[in-house]
């Protein structure tokens, strides 16, 4: 199996400083666009998602209100920092796990997905 994700991370600078950097899938294939996960209750966001929470947590805030979920996935996310360093630590940790949860898909799906034959004998 082969999948796709395209990452746009836009930073910006708004008074204060605040150091934002607004992460967006732009294309996606093989795999939901929906990897970025926030927390119900406040709205925040939380983290990449894991190969769990792309098969399990609800697409949008008021799909996981309305199922009583406690975090939800979304294509876009986007994070402010008053320290440039952190966001761009931020940015670049964002990258990483975007790229693992990639492979981690393809070779979840591909260990899962096939057919295997199993013959037994006895006597």
């Amino acid at each position: 199996m082969t999948a796709q994700l395209d990452l746009k991370q836009t930073n910006t600078v708004d008074p204060g400083p605040v150091y934002k950097v607004k992460n967006e899938i732009t294309y996606a294939s093989g795999i939901a666009s929906e990897v970025f996960v926030f927390e119900t209750e406040t709205q925040e966001f939380s983290n990449v998602a894991s190969v769990w929470e792309m098969m399990n947590l609800p697409v949008g805030y008021d799909a996981a209100y309305a199922a009583g979920a406690e975090r939800y996935r979304m294509s876009v996310a986007e994070v402010g920092y008053e320290s440039i360093e952190t966001a761009a630590l931020f940015a670049a940790h964002v990258r990483s796990r975007v790229d693992g949860l990639l492979k981690t898909f393809v070779a979840f799906t591909d260990g899962f997905e096939g057919v295997t034959t199993h013959s037994y004998t006895a006597g």
